[in-house]
């Protein structure tokens, strides 16, 4: 059964095809090294061939106000592609990927709209408008792992630590948690859109809301739920002294927790 991670709205969207969480240890084990020849590929196909078929599909967008169909198929298996690999990596999929980027040909997979119309003037600004997405992409990718026109800058991102604490769960138990799978498949998904926007498959800006993704609303039985009823507005004054009007809060929080602490200590001792 496919889960959608996203809304239909999005021109890149992201599938969790196969929701197995078995991982193979031995694979796990030597993942980074089995990926080698992926990294290469990625590594060849981005700088050799994305680059100036990106440069010619900008050109053409801005002639003739969509991108070329062919070049939009090239772009979009590269995508595809990298989802696969950093999906591969990160053990967000435990099956090794082709070198392709085939739809439909991995646990993980994206579907990514065809070629249509898009704004002249977004497109022509288009490297300055995904800054603030490229950097949201790179605080939730980190270690360089995004691969597809967004290489992170730092080690730490979400994806980087959440496939680090994974890599000792599945080497140890064999099995992937599935909070790790569904934040893993969101930063994923998350860069996907960022690179279909860079790279004019698209002018549909990057929609980073976590509320619309559906690992972010399934409902489990678990003893402590988080439920968000927010309706987004802030007030600007508020906002602007959020940090002096925090410290009380920081010093109750200390304090209380020094108070759970002995609770803690006094009902083990018990």
């Amino acid at each position: 059964m496919d889960s959608e991670i996203g809304a239909s709205a999005r021109a890149v969207r992201l599938h969790v095809r196969d929701p197995d969480l078995k991982r193979t240890r031995l694979s796990v084990g030597f993942r980074l090294i089995l990926a080698i020849p992926h990294f290469i590929w990625l590594f060849g196909w981005f700088f050799l061939a994305v680059v100036p078929v990106t440069i010619a599909n900008w050109i053409a967008t801005l002639i003739q106000g969509s991108p070329a169909p062919m070049l939009h198929r090239f772009v979009a298996s590269y995508v595809r592609y990298a989802v696969h690999v950093v999906a591969y990596v990160s053990l967000a999929a435990d099956p090794y990927p082709g070198f392709a980027g085939r739809a439909g040909s991995y646990p993980i997979d994206v579907d990514i709209d065809p070629p249509g119309r898009q704004n002249r003037w977004i497109t022509g600004f288009r490297l300055f408008l995904a800054i603030p997405a490229i950097l949201l992409a790179d605080a939730m990718l980190g270690a360089g792992t995004s691969g597809s026109g967004g290489y992170a800058t730092q080690a730490g991102g979400v994806l980087a630590t959440v496939a680090f604490f994974a890599y000792f769960v599945c080497v140890i138990r064999g099995e992937m948690p599935e909070g790790f799978r569904d934040a893993l498949a969101y930063t994923i998904g998350y860069s996907a859109q960022v690179s279909g926007y860079l790279l004019l498959l698209t002018d549909r800006y990057a929609n980073s809301d976590p509320s619309v993704y559906e690992s972010a609303n399934v409902f489990r039985e678990d003893p402590i739920r988080l439920e968000v009823d927010d309706d987004l507005h802030r007030s600007r004054l508020t906002t602007f002294f959020r940090v002096p009007l925090f410290f009380p809060h920081l010093l109750w929080l200390i304090l209380w927790g020094v108070a759970v602490f002995f609770a803690l200590m006094a009902s083990v001792t018990t």
